[in-house]
């Protein structure tokens, strides 16, 4: 298998599609979203993001009244 060649303004640019696909997809759980996820840890390892970034909007919690 050939490896790929991303140049320096590619990257940046396949990691925001990557993320805005995984966030917009309808199946967070989809075997196709998790080889996506596993794509986007190759190219920005889980260290190298915000904690921020990794909680899902939908799933946060809230505090209690």
């Amino acid at each position: 298998m050939q490896r790929l060649q991303i140049t320096d303004t590619g990257a940046p640019a396949l990691i925001a599609l990557l993320k805005s696909a995984i966030a917009d997809d309808r199946y967070p759980l989809s075997e196709r979203v998790q080889t996506w996820q596993g794509i986007l840890d190759k190219l920005e390892p889980p260290s190298a993001r915000s904690i921020g970034s990794a909680t899902p909007t939908g799933l946060r919690s809230t505090q209690q009244r």
